[in-house]
């Protein structure tokens, strides 16, 4: 028998729920739809990105596996950070003869090191650690170049990534994405997806690293450094800085080195295609 066959999305998320009760804090709502999962393998295809045994895929929050599943099925070498022991304990459980191909560790994403050499993050990431993880992919790809980061995440946050409703979306994440990233918001997953069920909807988002010869000189560490300041300072709010006090944060360090003029911040250079 193959290592993992008669494993299923459906079955794995049972699994773990007869051992344990879904955590709150640990924003836990496993995906159960099987459409979004072969989605987003397929996306990998679409954006000239597909996963194959050279691939190193990066998942983070895997809970019961049923997008791990997808992953290693796949022939991509997984690297799986998850933070709740039981969940752990589970997926070396229901894995355990993927070992070659699937590193499995318990810990905390947001602060852990990542391992070197990832191709693609791929996640459908707890709610509220969306931030700092996507913070964490823009200054691992500033080393180590990300091929493609497909990433299941809030509706309202995928709005503010992709700054899709310019003006009203643009904010530090999305600038300080846009610097590096095309980010296409692709398809809406309803709270029926998950289980338990979120009060909200969610959204598969793409992130394609992109030239951006209009930025050229910006000083980009400026930027990171100051979408992680505002991260810090909304984290206990739960919300981001309006558009106007964005631009006025920004204004003083989107600049050129050398120039006296600040760069003019238009709000037509982020209106989505």
């Amino acid at each position: 028998m193959e290592p993992l066959e008669g494993l299923d999305t459906r079955l794995l998320v049972d699994l773990l729920r007869d051992r344990i009760s879904p955590s709150k804090s640990l924003g836990q709502h496993y995906l159960v739809d099987d459409e979004v999962i072969e989605r987003t393998i397929r996306l990998t295809e679409e954006f000239d990105s597909p996963l194959s045994d050279d691939s190193h895929v990066l998942e983070v929050g895997p809970g019961p596996g049923s997008l791990t599943l997808a992953l290693l099925r796949s022939d991509s070498n997984v690297t799986a950070i998850e933070i709740d022991k039981k969940s752990v304990e589970h997926l070396k459980r229901v894995f355990r003869e993927s070992k070659e191909s699937l590193t499995l560790e318990e810990a905390d994403a947001v602060s852990e090191r990542w391992p070197k050499g990832i191709t693609h993050v791929i996640s459908n990431l707890p709610y509220q650690i969306s931030s700092p993880i996507v913070d964490r992919i823009t200054k691992y790809h500033s080393t180590e170049p990300i091929q493609i980061s497909i990433l299941l995440v809030q509706e309202e946050f995928a709005q503010r990534m992709a700054m899709f409703s310019a003006p009203y979306d643009i904010g530090p994440l999305g600038l300080n994405l846009w610097l590096d990233f095309d980010v296409s918001m692709d398809m809406k997953v309803s709270p029926s997806s998950f289980s338990p069920s979120p009060r909200v909807q969610s959204r598969l988002v793409v992130l394609k690293p992109a030239s951006r010869p209009e930025a050229e000189g910006t000083n980009k560490q400026l930027v990171q450094d100051h979408h992680q300041a505002l991260l810090l300072e909304s984290k206990e709010e739960d919300e981001y800085p309006t558009f106007q006090t964005t631009i006025q944060d920004l204004q003083s360090i989107w600049m050129a080195p050398g120039q006296m003029e600040e760069i003019s911040i238009k709000t037509t250079l982020f209106q989505p295609p």
